[in-house]
């Protein structure tokens, strides 16, 4: 598969159905919208997981 996700902002990034978004106020965006928020604020050197749970249908 070839994706084309746009590449040419940071805010057409936040509306892309196939990117997510940590931005600098520890929101995380997809598809124009806010999904999650972090209660602790991200730092420079911080590692940040990702979970992945694929469903097959």
């Amino acid at each position: 598969f070839i994706f084309q996700v746009p590449l040419e902002s940071l805010d057409q990034l936040s509306e892309s159905s196939l990117s997510w978004v940590l931005r600098e106020n520890e929101r995380i965006w997809h598809v124009d919208f806010m999904i999650a928020e972090f209660k602790e604020p991200v730092d420079e050197g911080d590692v940040v997981g990702l979970s992945y749970d694929q469903v097959e249908s």
